[in-house]
């Protein structure tokens, strides 16, 4: 099974993270939980969750949202 670079496990339970720089001095971090403890259920996700972050990331950093507002996107 390949590994999903923004997945990792807190506790028992997975949760999706993805980082990114704006500026030299600022680091956007956005943080997910899959809210499930099976193994193959946060790789489905993760894979969704990653594709659909490449817009949201851009936006972030083109300073068309903010980070805090990317989590309700």
């Amino acid at each position: 099974m390949q590994t999903q670079s923004h997945l990792s496990k807190r506790g028992v339970v997975y949760q999706w993270q993805r980082k990114s720089r704006r500026f030299s001095t600022e680091t956007i971090d956005i943080k997910l939980s899959l809210e499930t403890t099976d193994r193959n259920r946060p790789l489905i996700l993760a894979r969704k969750v990653s594709a659909e972050s490449n817009h949201i990331m851009e936006q972030i950093t083109e300073n068309r949202i903010t980070p805090n507002s990317a989590g309700r996107c």
